[in-house]
């Protein structure tokens, strides 16, 4: 298994020894605010770290709990199941792995009556994840890696009006908050770290300021050398995009998100 092959494990799966070497620090709550709505999400967990439920709101009013996390025995995400707050059947997601234990496919079904609602294939070749919605033969996303775990380019292939590319050349080295969830995978790939900068070719450039927890890298102790108090960034706590607007010849708000954790 090359380097590229694992980075994209670490991402898509729940390892326990990822797990150990955050210190058990876990997501609990995201904040969004964006042009057009908000949201809040929040999230629980067992005991021995992994998510046991998630709670979305939206502008203020509950929108959907996930609940139900299944595991396999060697701590794959198997199912969940998503209850709305509107006349909407629960939705069952479950997950399937190929040899190598990364994950193959993505499904979402109506628990009335079966029918598939959702489902994504994953398939993998060196540094590039193809995600095909098998469904929606326009749906069809590469995911391409750098050696730091990290998207470089994320390309929409297809009809020409799903065609797109989004390129990504700054991350910070902190770890991606989406990442600290105990097990909980989202439905598209994600970089180990923070984009600082996403490039939607050819339309717009979004530039991200992140606000980090500060953490003592050394301190003056008494009797030794009187050396100022130095901090190093800790994990991501607001996260505020813009965008540079060419019409009006300004930067413009786009969206903020605030995080908190816990530590288990």
């Amino acid at each position: 298994m090359n380097k590229h092959v694992n980075i994209i494990v670490i991402i898509l799966l729940f390892f326990t020894t990822f797990v150990k070497a955050q210190g058990n620090i876990r997501l609990a709550k995201e904040i969004y605010k964006g042009n057009d709505f908000s949201q809040t999400i929040e999230y629980s967990y067992n005991t021995d770290g992994k998510i046991k439920k998630i709670v979305l709101f939206q502008d203020g009013k509950l929108h959907r709990t996930t609940s139900d996390f299944v595991f396999s025995t060697n701590g794959l995400l198997v199912s969940y199941i998503n209850t709305f707050n509107l006349k909407i059947s629960p939705q069952k997601t479950t997950f399937t792995y190929n040899k190598s234990n990364k994950l193959k496919t993505f499904e979402t079904k109506n628990t009335t009556n079966n029918k598939v609602l959702k489902k994504r294939a994953y398939t993998y070749h060196g540094d590039t994840v193809n995600v095909i919605e098998p469904d929606n033969l326009s749906s069809n996303t590469i995911y391409i890696y750098d050696n730091d775990s990290n998207i470089i380019k994320m390309q929409g292939l297809g009809e020409p009006s799903t065609a797109f590319t989004n390129l990504y050349n700054k991350y910070d080295n902190t770890k991606n908050p989406k990442l600290l969830t105990g097990g909980y995978i989202e439905d598209k790939p994600l970089s180990l770290h923070n984009s600082l900068e996403d490039n939607y070719v050819d339309i717009y450039v979004i530039n991200r300021k992140i606000e980090y927890e500060k953490l003592i890298a050394s301190q003056h102790k008494p009797g030794g050398a009187k050396i100022p108090t130095q901090f190093s960034n800790g994990l991501p706590l607001k996260i505020s995009e813009t965008s540079f607007d060419k019409a009006y010849n300004k930067v413009m708000p786009v969206s903020t998100a605030t995080y908190q954790y816990i530590k288990l």
